[in-house]
């Protein structure tokens, strides 16, 4: 084995490995909805504001495997609108700043990251 393949088996599993730190979420799309584990994370932005001040914005992330967001046998990609709920709480998918709502956390486009607020606490 090559000191490449020890290093690329030696960390399999810290990188996909998430169980431990994930939680079970409802991804929604209007009334469309999948349950998929994914692990919390925040994020903060600066946005600029129109009088030309910063505001700084933290947003609750999610982080999760993009093909797991299958809905009517099709993969989808975060949009801005749409929902996660976690533990009741439900949570929007933004768009910080003008930034695209999600993110790939790697190279290899294994994680990805998505944006939210809190828009709902029950």
């Amino acid at each position: 084995m090559t000191l490449q393949e020890l290093i690329s088996d030696d960390t399999t599993d810290v990188v996909l490995n998430t169980d431990d730190l994930a939680v079970s979420i409802t991804y929604r799309i209007g009334p469309k909805t999948v349950t998929v584990s994914a692990v919390p994370d925040s994020s903060v932005f600066d946005v600029l504001n129109e009088d030309g001040s910063i505001t700084q914005i933290e947003t609750r992330d999610y982080l999760l495997s993009p093909g797991s967001l299958v809905l009517n046998s099709a993969i989808r990609l975060p949009d801005v609108g749409h929902e996660i709920v976690e533990n009741g709480r439900t949570y929007r998918v933004v768009s910080p700043g003008n930034r695209r709502c999600y993110s790939y956390d790697d190279e290899y486009r294994l994680l990805m990251r998505v944006h939210t607020v809190l828009a709902k606490d029950s």
